[in-house]
């Protein structure tokens, strides 16, 4: 009976931890930046459309499925005083390709500029189309004055932003995007656990980090979650709440949501 109830407890003990606690992993002081480093992951956004606001019952979904490759080409001179790498990102069905450009100061890896972003579904209030975002960067527009190089398709922000903070450790936040007007965003990052993602027979030790739009009703709803290790970005995910779809001014589609999950998987260094 005695052995019976230790047996018990230790299960009930086990099951009450939170799984982020039974894991330590080391911090991660770097992001990789070594030219000719790949990074190969399968895009998967569904979409679901539901009867009514009730999201009892999906009538309709549809599912976007892209192959997109990431890769450091070179080091790049940027102004004429910005030493920076150059990623590309090619989503291959789409035969688009887009470059950002990146730094690694003392405060962690930042984003400097970026040239032709790749298409990315985007949802926003009642509508559903196509926005030019980031891979790396996603789930925001830039609308403060920027600099944009006509030659080249540059553009650079106001001022460099910081990805991620260096090193990744748990509990740690920072500001993405500081407030701007008119639209008065800021996005923090917080990381919130740690976590072991497999892929082919192959565990990554991430640090799961949570987008946080601070005070802006335009991106109510939206959950974006990062995997990272010491080999980059191993997995994204980003939820759009329901909301009510149209395809242009007047036709509706109804009520939907978006789920869009972004997996590596393979890289090579």
């Amino acid at each position: 009976m005695i052995k019976t109830l230790l047996f018990i407890l230790s299960l009930a003990f086990l099951f009450s931890c939170d799984k982020y606690d039974r894991v330590n992993f080391a911090k991660i002081e770097s992001y990789p930046t070594k030219t000719g480093t790949e990074w190969n992951y399968s895009s998967v956004s569904v979409l679901k459309i539901f009867e009514s606001a009730s999201l009892e019952k999906v009538i309709d979904y549809d599912t976007l499925i892209f192959n997109i490759k990431v890769k450091i080409e070179k080091d790049t001179l940027l102004n004429d005083t910005m030493l920076v790498k150059q990623f590309s990102s090619k989503a291959e069905e789409a035969d688009f390709t887009s470059m950002e450009y990146f730094f690694v100061d003392s405060e962690g890896l930042k984003a400097y500029a970026y040239s032709n972003p790749t298409l990315h579904v985007f949802v926003k209030k009642h509508s559903f189309t196509y926005r030019k975002l980031n891979l790396l960067s996603p789930g925001l527009y830039d609308p403060e004055p920027l600099t944009i190089e006509e030659d080249d398709l540059h553009v650079y922000q106001p001022f460099p932003r910081l990805n991620l903070k260096l090193p990744l450790e748990l509990n740690s936040k920072w500001t993405y995007v500081n407030t701007y007007a008119p639209m008065h965003l800021q996005i923090d990052k917080e990381i919130i656990g740690q976590e072991v993602v497999k892929i082919n027979n192959t565990s990554y030790n991430c640090y799961k980090i949570q987008w946080i739009y601070i005070d802006n009703v335009f991106f109510d709803g939206i959950k974006i979650y990062d995997w990272i290790s010491n080999k980059g970005l191993i997995k994204r995910q980003a939820i759009y709440e329901p909301t009510l779809f149209s395809a242009g001014e007047e036709e509706l589609i109804g009520y939907g949501q978006v789920t869009e999950t972004i997996t590596l998987k393979d890289l090579n260094f």
